[in-house]
C-alpha cells in the first residue's frame, strides 16, 4: 500500500455558506468530480452515501461518510468500503465579503489493482484532481487553483 498526501486549493467567488452547501453535499459530486456518474443516500442516520464511479475504464462503487460537519467551516470525507480509499477534510474560510478559499486536504490510499501503477497512478490522482477543482470554479466562479 502506499499513500498520498495531497493538498488542493480553490478561491471561490461565492460567500463561505454558499460554498460550504455545495461542495459538501456528495450528490452535488456528479455535478463537478469527473468519474462520479451517480451518487445516492444509503442511510441517513449515518450521512453515508454510495457513488457509482468509473477510473482508468473501470466501473466501481464507493461508499462515502461525511462527518464532523462544522458548517459553514469544515467537514470529512471518508471512504468506508472503496477500492481507492480516502480520508478527505474540507476547509472553507471567508476571505472577503462574498469569497471563499476552499481547501482540500486529503490522505489517499493506493491498494489493490492501481497499487501496481505505482508512480503514474499518483501523477493520474493528482491531474484528476486538478481538474476537478477547475470544473468546481468553472461552476461556482473562481480563480486558479493551487496545488501544494
Amino acid at each position: 500500500m502506499r499513500t498520498l498526501k495531497h493538498i488542493e486549493r480553490l478561491l471561490l467567488d461565492v460567500p463561505i455558506e454558499d460554498a460550504y452547501e455545495f461542495i459538501s453535499d456528495p450528490r452535488n459530486d456528479i455535478k463537478w468530480y469527473r468519474g462520479v456518474t451517480g451518487v445516492r443516500l444509503v442511510s441517513e442516520a449515518d450521512d453515508v452515501y454510495e457513488q457509482s464511479l468509473t477510473m482508468l475504464g473501470l466501473r466501481y462503487r464507493a461508499r462515502i461518510r461525511v462527518s464532523d460537519p462544522q458548517p459553514p467551516h469544515r467537514v470529512v470525507l471518508s471512504s468506508v468500503d472503496s477500492r481507492i480509499p480516502f480520508t478527505a477534510t474540507y476547509i472553507f474560510e471567508s476571505v472577503a465579503p462574498g469569497r471563499t478559499r476552499f481547501t482540500m486536504d486529503a490522505t489517499v490510499s493506493i491498494t489493490g489493482i492501481f497499487l501496481p501503477l505505482g508512480p503514474l497512478f499518483i501523477l493520474l490522482l493528482r491531474r484528476r484532481v486538478g481538474r476537478n477543482f477547475i470544473r468546481l470554479g468553472q461552476i461556482l466562479g473562481a480563480e486558479e487553483s493551487q496545488t501544494a
